[in-house]
């Protein structure tokens, strides 16, 4: 009966062992600055999303090689709902190089039942968009002071900006965008003469 309770107890501590483990990763980042490459921790945490009317566990590395924009809103946030039309607009005209993901911060005491409601009664506005659902690691390694906030990375994993709604501006996504699809041609046309000679 010892042996059982020893056994047990031991479990108990390191089961215990792995949820401060991953906490303490989260209390050890640190914010990215703009230019700077974001850390792989990104693309290779899960998380949990809604998207398509499900709440999934994924990771970000589905998205590596496009434009990310990632959007923070809140359900209470009448500025973050207004601007979906524009996001969702945005991702149907560029969708093989951008995606845009919404965030939702544990911060926002947004419940999943908040959640799925804005999409209910916005389903035509946000379509296939998927948000992060009381998310911690983004909320930490980018820091936004207000809601609407949009984070631009580029596709070559570099943070380019970070910014509030009144200055974002789809024209520059686009550029952006379309500038790094002709350079990943360009690249492309090089590789094909290198291994043509």
């Amino acid at each position: 009966m010892i042996k059982k309770i020893t056994v047990f107890a031991v479990m108990g501590l390191l089961c215990l062992n792995f949820p401060v483990k991953a906490q303490h990763k989260l209390l050890n980042i640190s914010p990215v600055k703009v230019g700077a490459p974001v850390p792989d921790l990104l693309w290779n945490t899960p998380m949990s999303f809604y998207k398509s009317g499900k709440f999934v566990n994924e990771t970000l590395e589905q998205y590596k090689g496009r434009v990310i924009v990632f959007d923070f809103w809140a359900s209470w946030c009448g500025s973050c709902i207004e601007g979906f039309p524009k996001l969702r607009q945005l991702q149907d005209s560029l969708f093989d190089g951008l995606q845009i993901v919404l965030v939702n911060k544990a911060s926002t005491r947004d419940t999943r039942e908040n959640i799925k409601e804005v999409f209910a009664k916005n389903d035509l506005q946000l379509g296939d968009l998927p948000t992060v659902v009381q998310d911690s690691l983004l909320a930490k390694l980018f820091l936004t002071t207000s809601l609407p906030s949009y984070v631009v990375i580029s596709g070559d994993k570099y943070l380019e900006g970070i910014t509030q709604h009144t200055m974002f501006h789809p024209e520059d996504i686009k550029t952006l965008v379309l500038e790094r699809k002709r350079l990943l041609d360009l690249r492309r046309k090089i590789n094909e003469k290198r291994g043509g000679q």
